[in-house]
């Protein structure tokens, strides 16, 4: 990597790192706490899918994630080095510095806007919300005030697609919101789909697909 490519990778306190054992495992999801010079000290990661503490054993082997924003991905392999025994209980894993880090190339999905209705469950609370935008990674919300979203919430939604020949598909899907922003026409939550089946995938792959034949038919139409 270059020195420019260095410093946009920079890894710090706070990032979430995902950690997959193999290509068969689950994978997890972790923040860092801490840095230090050839380790990094993270929180017990989770299994985002079920929502368990995954418990890791010393020397356990991962391939490390962590993204720097929604395109620049990078990875790198790490070991479980130890506990660290503090008011918060966290994990030792290896860091073999920023010149090692891999940059992956993450898949890109095809985004239309979209508003559809939207129903999210956080909390034992359901609220209804209109999309802006979609793609079989994840959408985007318009949010009402006051917000309800900050961040990092794990989330519960049903999603309903409506195609062109009238069809609706209700898809119930897991999703963990990654950030909170504002636009001109307000203010917006952007969604990342969790453990998304294949089923649900094409099920919006086509969707999508579906929206951009209309658009170049009728570029006014949303």
């Amino acid at each position: 990597m270059t020195d420019e490519g260095m410093e946009k990778a920079m890894i710090a306190a706070g990032m979430q790192l995902l950690l997959k054992e193999g290509p068969d495992s689950a994978q997890l999801k972790c923040r860092v706490a801490e840095t230090g010079d050839g380790f990094l000290l993270i929180d017990y990661p989770i299994d985002p899918v079920t929502g368990k503490t995954a418990f890791l054993s010393n020397g356990t082997v991962f391939d490390a994630s962590f993204r720097i924003n929604e395109e620049a991905v990078y990875s790198f392999r790490t070991e479980v080095a130890g506990r660290v025994k503090n008011t918060i209980p966290m994990i030792r894993i290896t860091f073999p510095g920023e010149e090692k880090l891999t940059k992956i190339q993450r898949r890109q999905f095809v985004r239309v806007e979209a508003s559809l209705d939207v129903a999210v469950l956080l909390d034992g609370v359901k609220r209804t919300f209109i999309t802006t935008d979609i793609s079989a990674g994840g959408c985007a919300i318009r949010l009402k005030n006051p917000p309800v979203f900050t961040g990092s919430e794990r989330v519960s939604l049903v999603l309903v697609l409506v195609f062109g020949d009238g069809k609706r598909v209700y898809l119930q899907l897991d999703a963990e919101v990654l950030r909170v922003w504002e636009r001109t026409d307000g203010r917006i939550a952007s969604l990342e789909f969790i453990g998304l089946s294949d089923r649900d995938r094409k099920h919006i792959m086509r969707y999508c697909f579906e929206q951009q034949r209309q658009k170049r038919k009728n570029p006014s139409v949303i």
